[in-house]
C-alpha cells in the first residue's frame, strides 16, 4: 500500500526495495491510496482480484525516515524545542504507523482473500498471517512471516533506491534494487530507454544498471530474480500480452507495475516522455515496432492506456508509435520483410485480465499431477481421505537453522473445480477438520488453494523436515457448501426455500442437477405444464379424450403427452416417457371409479390387481368394465406427474429452471444451487429467497427469475435492497433479472442499477433475460 501523494516517487521506491529483499520479491505490485482518507483507489479493484494476493501488507518507516519525507509532521510531546524533537526522533528506535495506510490496507484485503491465520471468523481483518513490512531508512528489517532473498553472487543488473528519475522508477520495476551500495552510483542515462521498452536485445545499454563485481554476460541476471531459482509461467492463452501506461501519476506507475506483474510484460512512459516525439521516433518507437511484429505472429496485443491522461493523448502517441520515419525491417524465412502498421495488434483500452495470467514459481513441481482419493458427503463436497503430500525443493535456498523452512507456497488446483475462487471463503471450507490444531494455512486462490506449507500443529524441537511439513486434507466445498461459508462469515444463514426443496427431490429422482435442466426445456414445458392443476373442473363440453380430471389434477394419456411434444417424434416421446417413468417422475396407471363411493381415482401400476382398493374410501373393487365406465371397451393407461414437479410448474419453478439453463448455455464451466432462503444468523427472520446462486466460468451470477417480469410498486425498493446484500456476501459480479414475459420492467431495472452503484469499486453489473422459453429468447442485456 503506497500513499499516493507528492512523495510517491520515493514510497514507490521503498516499497521495491522492500520487495527485493524477499524471496519471490519480483511478483510485488503496489496499490495507491488516498492519504488524507485512508481510501484505497477504486480503479486498483479488479487488478486486485485479478492478482490475487497472498498478503496485503503496508510499509512502515522509522522516525527519522518519516521526518525526512515529511519535515515537521511527527509532534514528540515533551520536546522543548526543534533542535530537541530533531533529537527524540534520531534516537528513537521506533516505527510510524500511518493510520490512513492501514485503514486502505484493510479495505484492500477485503477485496481479496489473503492469508488468514483462523479457520472459524466473522471478522476477519484482525487474522491476517501479516500486514506489515517495516524499512528504516531503505533498509529492510522486519518481514514478518517472509523469508528474504539470497544475496546476488555476481554481477547483476540492479538499480540503486537512490535514484528518482523517470528511468530510474522503469529500471526498478524491470530489474529490482539493490540494497546494499558501497558507492552511489549515478542515475541511469536516457539511452538506457530502449532496453526498458524491450530488453531482449542490445544488452550494452544495461551496463547502467551493473551492480557487483564481474562480467554481466549476454542474459544479464536481474537482482529480482538471482539464485532465486523462479520461473514465469502463464495459464492459459494471454491474448493481451504487453501492456504501456501512460501518465505521471503513481496510479499511471502502480498500473504499469500490476500489469507486468499479471500479463508478463508492461512499461510506464511519463507523459513528458510520451509528448517528446524526437526520442518517440529514436528510442521507443522502433523497440515498439519490433514487439508488435512478434505480437502479431502469436495474434496478441499491446494495450495503451493511462490513469490520468485523455483518449485523445493516447490515440495520437498510437498513431507515432505506428508510423515511424524509419524504415524498420525483421527477418522472416530468411528474408527482410518491411514491417507495416498494425492497428489490430496496438490498441487503446484497459487490458483483459480474465485469462492468462502470469505466475512466478519455483522451477520444480510446476504442473505435477497427484491422485487424491475422495469421499462425497451429504451436501455434494469431496473430501480428501489422505492429507496432500507437500511438494520440496530438492535444493533448499535457506539451510535448516535458518529459520526459513519452509520458505515456498503452493498452490494446488482441484481437477473439475467449478465453485468460486479467490472470494475469501473461509478456510474451514477448504480443508477437512482434523481437530483443534490446523495442518496449514491456507486460503481460496484464483487458481483453487494456495497454502503455506510449514506445520502448523506441533512441532518438536530439533524435528526432522518431514515433521516441519503440513499435509492438509484439503476439501472441495459443493456450491451449496461454499455460499453456506461465504454467508455464514457475513452474518447470514442459508437453507433450502419450499421451492428449492421442491426442486432437489425432482433432482434426486432425475440425477445431477444438469439433468435437470436438460430436463426443463421449452421443448418439454408444455408438456409438463398441462399435469398442472386447473383451476376448475371442465365443463360438460370442454371435455378431452385425451386427458381426465380428478378433483382438480389433469391425467394425461401417451396421445395425450404426445400432443404437448410437438417438437419431438413419436420414438423420441417414447424414450422421454420411458425416461421420467424409469426416474419416478411419471407414473403409469388407470383412472378407475368405486363401486361404492362412485368417485375415480388415479391407481398407478403397482397398485392394480384383479381385486383394488379405491384410494378415497378403501372399498375393495373388481377390476371391470364398469370401473373405467365409458372410456373405452378395454381400460386406457394414463399418467401421473410426480407431486412435487407438478407443484414446481404450477408455482413457476419452471422460469427459474429456464433462467439457470440460459446461464448455462453459453458457459465453459457451470455450477449452480437451487433456490436458497438467506436468515439473519442472529435475529433468524428471513432476509430474502433466492431464486438461484450459479457460478458460471468463475464468476458468480444472483438471478431473479419471475414470470411477470416486475416486482410491483410496494416490493421494488425492499426487494432491490435484498438481492443486493445477498449479492454483496456472495460477492456476486452479476444479479440477471430473468422473466418469460417480453421485457421487465425497466423501472425495476433502473432502480437496481441505482443501488448496485452505491455500493463502492465492486458495483454490481445488472443485466436482464426476456422470453424464456420461446425461440427468441434474448441473451443478457448489461
Amino acid at each position: 500500500m503506497v500513499p499516493d501523494d507528492a512523495h510517491w516517487r520515493d514510497w514507490v521506491m521503498f516499497a521495491l526495495t522492500a520487495a527485493s529483499e524477499v524471496w519471490g520479491g519480483v511478483a510485488f505490485i503496489v496499490v495507491p491510496f488516498d492519504s488524507s482518507s485512508g481510501t484505497p483507489l477504486p480503479l486498483f479493484h479488479d487488478i486486485v482480484r485479478a492478482y490475487d494476493p497472498d498478503h496485503v501488507v503496508t510499509l512502515e518507516l522509522s522516525l527519522q525516515a518519516w521526518e525526512d519525507l515529511y519535515p515537521g509532521h511527527i509532534k514528540i510531546e515533551g520536546a522543548e524545542d526543534e533542535e530537541s524533537r530533531l533529537r527524540l526522533i534520531r534516537s528513537a528506535g521506533i516505527f510510524h504507523a500511518d493510520l490512513a495506510a492501514e485503514r486502505a490496507r484493510a479495505q484492500v484485503a477485503q477485496w481479496c482473500s489473503p492469508l488468514r491465520a483462523a479457520r472459524l471468523r466473522r471478522k476477519s481483518e484482525d487474522l491476517e498471517v501479516l500486514r506489515r513490512i517495516r524499512l528504516e531508512r531503505g533498509d529492510r528489517v522486519e518481514t514478518g512471516a517472509l523469508a528474504p532473498a539470497p544475496q546476488p553472487a555476481g554481477a547483476v543488473l540492479a538499480a540503486a533506491r537512490h535514484w528518482r528519475s523517470d528511468e530510474a522508477l522503469m529500471a526498478a520495476m524491470r530489474v529490482g534494487i539493490a540494497t546494499t551500495e558501497p558507492d552511489p552510483r549515478p542515475e541511469p542515462p536516457g539511452e538506457l530507454l530502449p532496453w526498458l521498452v524491450y530488453s531482449e536485445q542490445d544488452n550494452e545499454h544495461a551496463e547502467a544498471l551493473k551492480w557487483g563485481e564481474g562480467e554481466l554476460g549476454e542474459s544479464p541476471e536481474r537482482w529480482f530474480t538471482s539464485n532465486q531459482r523462479l520461473m514465469q509461467v502463464t495459464r492459459g492463452m494471454n491474448f493481451d500480452a504487453y501492456a504501456m501506461v501512460v501518465g505521471n501519476t503513481l496510479s499511471d506507475y502502480a498500473l504499469a507495475l500490476a500489469y507486468d506483474r499479471l500479463m508478463g510484460q508492461a512499461m510506464w512512459l511519463s507523459t513528458e516522455l510520451a509528448e517528446d516525439k524526437d526520442r518517440l521516433r529514436r528510442q521507443v518507437a522502433p523497440r515498439v515496432q519490433t514487439v508488435l511484429t512478434r505480437l502479431e505472429s502469436g495474434a496478441q496485443h499491446l494495450v495503451l492506456t493511462s490513469a490520468s491522461e485523455s483518449d485523445e493523448l493516447l490515440k495520437a502517441l498510437a498513431e507515432s508509435l505506428q508510423r515511424s520515419d524509419l524504415e524498420v525491417y525483421f527477418e522472416s524465412n530468411g528474408q527482410r520483410v518491411l514491417l507495416k502498421d498494425d492497428q489490430d495488434t496496438l490498441q487503446v483500452r484497459r487490458p483483459d485480465l480474465s485469462t492468462g495470467l502470469v505466475s512466478f514459481v519455483l522451477d520444480e513441481h510446476v504442473g505435477a499431477e497427484v491422485s487424491l482419493p475422495m469421499a462425497t458427503t451429504s451436501d455434494g463436497s469431496l473430501e480428501a481421505m489422505i492429507g496432500l503430500e507437500t511438494p520440496v525443493p530438492v535444493n533448499l535456498i535457506f539451510s535448516s537453522s535458518s529459520g526459513h523452512i519452509p520458505y515456498w507456497y503452493v498452490d494446488a488446483t482441484l481437477e473439475h473445480d467449478r465453485i468460486p475462487r479467490g472470494r475469501d471463503v473461509p478456510a474451514s471450507a477448504l480443508v477437512v477438520d482434523d481437530g483443534p490444531y490446523p495442518q496449514v494455512n491456507l486460503r481460496s486462490s484464483r487458481d483453487g488453494v494456495s497454502f503455506s506449507p510449514r506445520s502448523m500443529g506441533f512441532v518438536p524441537s530439533n524435528a526432522l523436515f518431514a515433521s516441519r511439513i503440513g499435509r492438509p486434507r484439503l476439501r472441495r466445498p459443493s456450491m451449496l457448501a461454499w455460499v453456506e461459508a461465504m454467508a455464514r462469515v457475513n452474518g447470514l444463514g442459508v437453507r433450502l426455500s419450499d421451492a428449492g426443496r421442491r426442486a432437489e427431490l425432482v433432482r434426486s429422482r432425475i440425477g445431477s442437477r444438469q439433468d435437470l435442466l436438460d430436463l426443463m426445456t421449452p421443448d418439454h414445458l408444455a408438456m409438463f405444464r398441462s399435469f398442472a392443476p386447473r383451476p376448475r373442473r371442465p365443463g360438460p363440453g370442454e371435455r378431452d379424450p385425451d386427458v381426465v380430471v380428478v378433483g382438480l389434477d389433469p391425467y394425461l394419456t401417451f396421445a395425450g403427452i404426445r400432443s404437448q411434444l410437438s417438437g419431438l417424434g413419436t420414438t423420441e416421446c417414447l424414450d422421454l416417457v420411458d425416461r421420467l417413468v424409469a426416474s419416478r417422475l411419471l407414473r403409469r396407471g388407470l383412472v378407475l371409479g368405486c363401486e361404492e363411493c362412485a368417485r375415480p381415482s388415479f391407481l398407478g401400476a403397482e397398485r392394480l390387481g384383479q381385486q383394488y382398493e379405491c384410494p378415497q374410501c378403501g372399498a375393495t373393487n373388481s377390476l371391470v368394465s364398469s370401473r373405467w365406465r365409458r372410456q373405452s371397451a378395454e381400460p386406457t393407461w394414463f399418467y401421473d406427474l410426480y407431486s412435487n414437479l407438478r407443484e414446481l410448474v404450477d408455482k413457476n419453478g419452471d422460469v427459474v429452471l429456464m433462467a439457470a439453463d440460459h446461464l448455462r448455455a453459453g458457459a465453459r464451466a457451470y455450477a449452480d444451487v437451487p433456490e436458497l432462503e438467506f436468515l439473519d444468523q442472529e435475529s433468524g427472520k428471513p432476509v430474502a429467497e433466492i431464486d438461484v446462486v450459479a457460478c458460471v466460468d468463475g464468476d458468480v451470477v444472483v438471478v431473479e427469475a419471475k414470470s411477470k417480469g416486475s416486482f410491483g410498486s410496494r416490493r421494488r425498493k425492499p426487494q432491490s435492497s435484498k438481492l443486493m446484500r445477498v449479492a454483496t456476501a456472495l460477492r456476486a459480479q452479476r444479479i440477471l433479472l430473468a422473466t418469460t414475459a417480453d421485457a421487465w420492467s425497466e423501472t425495476d431495472v433502473e432502480l437496481f442499477r441505482d443501488v448496485s452503484s452505491q455500493t463502492g469499486p465492486a458495483s454490481v453489473e445488472i443485466s436482464v433475460v426476456a422470453g424464456l422459453g420461446s425461440p427468441t429468447s434474448s441473451p443478457p442485456l448489461s
